[in-house]
């Protein structure tokens, strides 16, 4: 079955080479993914996001925990690649790296069929994300004196759905969890609207879930929303 995965390559990305000069041109040099370690998360990168996978760095753990010491040195590592050898990127370029948390909640059974690591509890899993997320870019700033350089990005995922909410970080890189732009909601709305139009209703959704976003990080979350939109229809139309 794994053979025939990576054969076949379903749902192959059309700009898998683009994609890293989409990312930097958001603002972002790596794109580095934490989902809870469930197996209804296991498609959250090639299929949930449609992002192409060998550009993306993905370790899951469970309740999307991740281990900050090795999140830390996958910093390292990016950071001297980009001194050294200038990959993906010259260590000068204004560029950030976006690390993001993907939890998970199900819309039809939210106290039972919600991650078990977190006893179904879906604020408490956004929250515990989020705890994460803050507790690595602490440690990048203690230890390295460069906090600036990390951007933060909760996802939470409807296992249900497959439709994703994300928590939009504000100018100063805070992260509202009661705020969030809801993409389930977002394909009803921009169903019967053109390309453009739907596009432009969710930028302007994104804009309007905090205060001051980068417009980097507005046009990369657009983007995942957009991306996010096929992966809904495709579950709607076999399940």
């Amino acid at each position: 079955f794994c053979d025939d995965y990576y054969l076949k390559n379903p749902l192959a990305s059309q700009d898998a080479a683009g994609f890293d000069d989409f990312l930097q041109a958001c603002g972002f040099h790596t794109l580095d993914i934490t989902p809870c370690a469930d197996g209804r998360l296991a498609h959250v990168v090639r299929y949930v996001l449609r992002l192409p996978q060998e550009s993306v760095r993905r370790k899951s753990y469970a309740g999307a925990l991740f281990d900050i010491e090795d999140s830390i040195q996958k910093w390292v590592e990016v950071e001297m690649l980009r001194y050294r050898e200038g990959r993906p990127n010259l260590a000068d370029a204004p560029t950030r790296y976006l690390k993001t948390v993907v939890y998970h909640f199900s819309s039809v059974d939210p106290e039972h069929q919600g991650c078990a690591a977190h006893g179904s509890d879906t604020q408490l899993a956004a929250a515990e994300g989020l705890k994460r997320l803050e507790a690595f870019r602490e440690a990048i700033e203690n230890s390295y004196c460069c906090g600036a350089s990390i951007d933060l990005l909760l996802v939470g995922l409807d296992t249900d759905t497959d439709a994703i909410r994300v928590h939009v970080p504000d100018g100063q890189g805070t992260i509202d969890l009661d705020g969030f732009v809801d993409n389930y909601a977002l394909f009803d709305a921009t169903a019967r609207l053109s390309s453009a139009e739907a596009t432009a209703t969710m930028e302007r959704a994104v804009a309007a879930a905090a205060e001051n976003t980068s417009p980097g990080m507005q046009r990369f979350v657009a983007q995942l929303l957009k991306n996010n939109l096929s992966q809904i229809a495709y579950v709607r139309e076999f399940h």
